[in-house]
């Protein structure tokens, strides 16, 4: 399920607009909530390019992300994923710390997604 998660945010990103400038300044210091029928996994985006995440059930994720054109690509390297699943991409939108949206997961969940001030 976290591996679903992981990438359900990478699709969720595409429901925004994309913009110019840094689109991921605001998610960088502040926390990421990902809110879906299993609970809530919490993502954490760094400026030197890594992240780190915390599902609902206390299980720890880690990895890399970039910025490709309007793109926001993860690479998640901590726990390993499954073959072929190790990099998601989807369209960044224009997001502040306050906002909160819904997003369908790849696999038809609705997730609802807020921006936090702080970790």
């Amino acid at each position: 399920m976290k591996r679903v998660l992981l990438t359900a945010v990478a699709f969720a990103f595409s429901t925004g607009i994309a913009f110019a400038g840094d689109p991921m300044a605001a998610f960088i210091g502040n926390t990421l909530k990902v809110t879906g029928p299993d609970g809530t996994t919490k993502i954490w985006y760094k400026a030197d390019k890594t992240y780190s995440a915390v599902d609902a059930k206390g299980t720890k994720m880690s990895g890399t992300w970039e910025l490709a054109g309007d793109q926001l690509c993860t690479v998640q390297k901590d726990p390993a994923p499954p073959a072929g699943h190790e990099k998601n991409c989807g369209a960044v939108g224009d997001r502040k710390v306050g906002d909160s949206w819904d997003s369908p997961a790849p696999n038809g969940q609705k997730l609802t997604l807020s921006l936090v001030a702080g970790s």
